[in-house]
């Protein structure tokens, strides 16, 4: 299972583990950003996710309108991902990295 799932150690009360597949953390990624409206939506929104010594990293490349403010908007993805990421397990240690590539408003 490394590499393609996260281990969650003593996930309920009694014991026992869960393991999460990427796919399940690669579909939240995207959900998530669906929720944003800054981030315009073809083809270029990608999400790229892997797991590594039991940590999950997102590598999230994202088209937006040119002048909009990348750290409020970083702030906000990070913000909806790991709220996105709590509703199904309260500790996942996570890494987002965030690029984004301006477009032009077309009208």
């Amino acid at each position: 299972m490394p590499g393609n799932y996260l281990i969650l150690d003593k996930y309920t009360k009694n014991g026992g583990n869960i393991g999460i597949s990427s796919k399940v953390f690669q579909s939240l990624a995207v959900n998530s950003l669906k929720q944003i409206k800054e981030i315009k939506r073809d083809k270029v929104n990608m999400v790229q996710t892997n797991i590594v010594r039991n940590k999950l990293f997102y590598k999230i490349t994202a088209a937006v309108s040119k002048g909009t403010n990348f750290k409020t908007l970083t702030e906000k993805i990070e913000d909806t991902i790991i709220g996105n990421l709590n509703e199904i397990a309260e500790t996942v240690p996570v890494d987002i990295k965030v690029r984004f590539i301006e477009k032009e408003i077309n009208r």
